[in-house]
């Protein structure tokens, strides 16, 4: 468990709208630490939430808000995503779902534990690294349930700043199963 202290440095490093790179985890006391770990902690001291993605997003960029469907009886015109869960953050900075179906659970237990299934084929579906972003204000997001996802359909949510994630930051099995 990390201490206190390196939770609040890295929360004020990407609070402040940072990119902490893989090789800035030396510096601050974090190298060889699990950075889903640190992650979790963040959230739950700092309640805040966490979205995934392959790219470096200016802190204080709109989330892109998406056409919505219809979940759980609600059906919103746009929509984004976070989630509370520094796994699934680390598994969507990880892995790009263009062009293939990636499944994993949505809630995630010890009895439901996370597996990501990549069914179909494509050679940037693994990335060699990621960005997990803060996103906020959370208080603009419900949670869907008792999932690990919060969704928003309201413009003023933002990118902070973010943590590099790298392959080995993600503990999970990976299995692939080729399309039918």
């Amino acid at each position: 468990m990390a201490s206190a202290e390196i939770v609040e440095s890295l929360f004020q490093e990407i609070a402040t709208g940072r990119v902490v790179r893989v090789d800035d985890r030396a510096r601050m006391g974090i190298a060889g630490s699990s950075v889903e770990e640190l992650l979790d902690a963040v959230v739950k001291t700092h309640d805040v939430l966490l979205h995934g993605t392959g790219e470096v997003i200016a802190s204080g960029t709109p989330l892109r808000l998406s056409p919505g469907r219809e979940r759980g009886g609600i059906r919103r015109d746009r929509e984004a995503f976070a989630t509370d869960a520094a796994s699934i953050a680390i598994l969507k900075a990880l892995f790009s779902n263009v062009g293939v179906n990636l499944r994993y659970p949505m809630v995630v237990s010890r009895t439901s534990p996370l597996t990501l299934t990549i069914i179909g084929s494509r050679p940037e579906v693994e990335r060699p690294r990621g960005y997990v972003h803060l996103v906020g204000p959370k208080n603009a997001f419900e949670r869907e349930g008792d999932t690990w996802q919060w969704v928003t359909s309201r413009p003023e949510t933002r990118f902070g700043g973010c943590v590099e994630v790298e392959k080995a930051d993600f503990r999970y099995p990976v299995r692939r199963q080729p399309t039918a």
